[in-house]
């Protein structure tokens, strides 16, 4: 937008605005940093939260079972995931139906990583086949 506005300034031979140019910009950025902040606060409280839950994460072929400390059981099969993100300290795995924290040490990050995304992407795999 800006560089149509600066084209248009000299083929019509009038000066540009530069200040109020970056103003604009400045604002605009302001805003993109803002919702930035607010996304990545969003999914650090959230993993902070489920990472804190004390339960037991096991990583089958068929998906993510969990068990609680009250003995409680749950499992997300791998299809509810569409993205896997690494943080400092967790992979947190998103989807339109799930999102889970799965906490890693330095040893075993590429090694989950790696069974991690490749699970994501053979169900992702296996479902575009199916349409």
């Amino acid at each position: 937008m800006v560089i149509c506005v600066v084209v248009n300034a000299e083929i019509h031979h009038q000066p540009v605005e530069w200040r109020g140019i970056l103003i604009v910009l400045a604002i605009v950025a302001a805003l993109y940093a803002y919702s930035w902040f607010r996304y990545t606060h969003k999914l650090s409280r959230l993993a902070a939260r489920s990472a804190s839950r004390n339960r037991t994460i096991t990583l089958e072929s068929d998906g993510i079972h969990s068990q609680a400390e009250s003995g409680a059981t749950s499992f997300v099969p791998w299809e509810s995931y569409d993205r896997c993100i690494e943080g400092k300290l967790i992979f947190l795995l998103k989807g339109n139906d799930a999102v889970m924290a799965i906490p890693f040490d330095e040893m075993t990050r590429d090694s989950q990583r790696t069974y991690l995304r490749s699970n994501i992407v053979a169900h992702m795999m296996d479902e575009s086949y199916r349409t």
